[in-house]
């Protein structure tokens, strides 16, 4: 070939049978898998690239994410477990709120999240019934605040907003004791959700309330929310004693929970010790007092 030395010429036919993805453009090595300024080098990339770059960030995000749910199931201190279990949560999330993710690593993180929020209760615990089972009515985001740290104690209340009845009867008359709470707190008080994070029913049922992304309402104000998570039993509890099955249900939620987030036993609070209240009734009082003294 005139013009060309024979080096020029084997240069020439390598770069023509090499495959188009070895000749292409370097991602730039400096694009940090999490940095902020990450998105917006990507937009100057490719498709291709971008959806490369995009992948590669989500899929160290949950890769990291697996390894610190391993580790806080692993860890026998719990405050080092709560540690490792939000910093989990908050690597799902930035998958779930990054619009660039894959849509097959969007479903892996959703899977993870909602197994996360699930495993907030053991085993002993009993299943948790999620927000969908009992048809929760969608929040109203707007209305809700971020929790904005480690959750550092826990408040228990009874249900005796929606009557004075024990929810010790079917699946559907808790579902819909749930949703007469909820509307009342959406519609009637004017919140952005069911003001607890985990309800019970007579039957030991446990039931998922508000996001634990979400502070609670259910102290008495946001001051005595911050960082309170809210554990509700239905039913009215000043005459009669929560049944065992409750008892033993929220016995096992509240071991959980404190064992996640590092909570020590003073830290469990009856509802009349933050409002001039009689919740949650005296019988469950001295459950939860029994409960925080031994």
């Amino acid at each position: 070939m005139p013009g060309f030395r024979p080096t020029q010429i084997c240069t020439l036919v390598l770069l023509l049978l090499l495959p188009a993805s070895c000749v292409s453009k370097r991602i730039p090595a400096d694009l940090s898998i999490d940095s902020g300024s990450d998105m917006n080098r990507s937009a100057a990339l490719g498709a291709g690239q971008r959806a490369e770059v995009a992948w590669d960030r989500n899929f160290k995000r949950i890769t990291t994410a697996r390894e610190l749910e391993r580790k806080a199931i692993t860890t026998e201190d719990p405050r080092t477990a709560a540690h490792h279990t939000k910093s989990a949560e908050g690597l799902i999330r930035k998958v779930l709120n990054d619009h660039e993710a894959p849509p097959r690593l969007i479903d892996i993180a959703q899977q993870m999240l909602d197994r996360s929020s699930a495993s907030s209760i053991s085993a002993s615990s009993g299943a948790v019934n999620s927000r969908p089972k009992w048809r929760a009515l969608p929040p109203k985001l707007s209305k809700l605040d971020a929790v904005g740290g480690p959750w550092e104690k826990i408040t228990v209340h009874h249900s005796d907003e929606v009557g004075a009845l024990v929810f010790n009867g079917t699946f559907q008359q808790s579902c819909e004791a749930m949703q007469s709470i909820q509307r009342q707190h959406l519609v009637g008080n004017g919140w952005g959700d069911i003001g607890y994070h985990f309800l019970i029913d007579g039957r030991g049922r446990v039931f998922e309330g508000r996001s634990l992304e979400w502070q609670g309402a259910h102290a008495g104000n946001s001051a005595k929310n911050r960082r309170n998570l809210g554990v509700c039993l239905l039913g009215n509890f000043d005459k009669h004693p929560p049944s065992a099955q409750a008892s033993e249900s929220l016995g096992n939620l509240l071991e959980d929970l404190r064992r996640r987030h590092g909570i020590p036993r003073r830290k469990i609070y009856l509802h009349s010790e933050f409002t001039n209240t009689d919740c949650p009734g005296e019988q469950l009082t001295r459950w939860v007092r029994t409960y925080r003294s031994s």
